[in-house]
């Protein structure tokens, strides 16, 4: 096995000993005492200190120890590089998604991601699902974070997690002490079909036209013959979070998966429904763009954060 010679120096100050060391680099004393012996003539100061056993370090042998470990930290990082350049680890990606996923993801994933494989660049397109379709199609996007499924044509789907859609209520709603249990503010409890009709009657905050969150919640109103009480359409999680903080009415929004905690302190947080209302979110790609090198180091850092994130209980 070849060392370069600081391999040979950090042996000596590990074990203390020059014959030690050369046992344990397979040579013998006498060639490692003569590679000390240059050592400290090229560099013109003693590296250790014969008159101690085990042998120590003199001052400007801490110095010079201190600079080999960098070095040997440079060439691992080096090594580290090269490999990863062969793997066609540099480049870029492109991530599209929703303004609203965005914010709760991108957080979380951005530095985990760039920590992970800094050679490889990151860019984030935000939009609705039919924007993230055209830039897909027409090569803008390496992939997108959408909800499955859905009408769009020509797109791959590649299943990440289920999500389940959240009704938010107010901590002082006096229908939260109807339920079995007392929920504490800013967690996520589940409530079955008939607990939820404790709430038909309630005012109601939904999605706005176009989102899927209103389809799944009003087709799940259909399926119980309850014409809900809509009193708001908004589009924004924060702004329906606002809203029942102020006591005009229940909000339903969608779990993340992964990324920062966007729940309250001050709202009780349900599940709905047998099995509870969902979607499932998935990695879409177009056929003719199937994801690159890079773009699927992003996709498995992603399925990685969801592997450690706490899930909905």
């Amino acid at each position: 096995m070849h060392f370069k010679n600081y391999e040979y120096f950090l042996m000596i100050a590990e074990e203390g000993s020059i014959s030690k060391a050369a046992e344990r680099l397979y040579m013998t004393q006498s060639s490692l005492s003569k590679y000390l012996k240059r050592l400290e003539e090229n560099l013109g100061v003693e590296l250790f200190s014969r008159e101690s056993h085990p042998l120590a370090l003199t001052e400007a042998g801490v110095i010079y120890k201190r600079y080999v470990e960098e070095i040997r930290g440079m060439e691992r990082q080096l090594r580290l590089d090269f490999a990863e350049f062969q793997e066609g680890l540099f480049g870029h990606v492109t991530l599209a998604l929703t303004e609203w996923r965005s914010s709760v993801v991108i957080p979380a994933l951005f530095p985990y991601f760039r920590k992970k494989h800094p050679h490889i660049t990151m860019s984030i397109r935000e939009g609705s699902h039919q924007q993230m379709q055209f830039w897909l199609e027409h090569g803008q996007a390496d992939f997108a974070l959408m909800h499955h499924p859905n009408d769009f044509q020509n797109l791959e789907m590649e299943f990440l997690a289920q999500e389940n859609v959240l009704m938010a209520v107010n901590q002082r709603d006096p229908l939260l002490r109807k339920l079995p249990y007392e929920p504490r503010p800013g967690e996520v409890y589940h409530l079955n079909t008939d607990e939820f009709l404790l709430f038909r009657d309630a005012p109601f905050i939904i999605g706005v036209e176009g989102q899927n969150i209103r389809e799944i919640v009003l087709n799940f109103f259909s399926s119980l013959n309850i014409v809900p009480n809509v009193i708001l359409e908004v589009k924004g999680d924060q702004t329906k979070q606002n809203l029942v903080k102020a006591s005009i009415g229940n909000a339903f929004m969608a779990f993340a998966t992964f990324g920062i905690n966007t729940y309250r302190d001050d709202l009780c947080y349900f599940s709905i429904g047998d099995p509870p209302l969902h979607w499932n979110l998935a990695v879409a790609y177009h056929k003719k763009h199937p994801p690159s090198i890079q773009a699927q180091k992003l996709i498995q850092t992603i399925r990685e954060i969801i592997a450690i994130t706490p899930k909905d209980r």
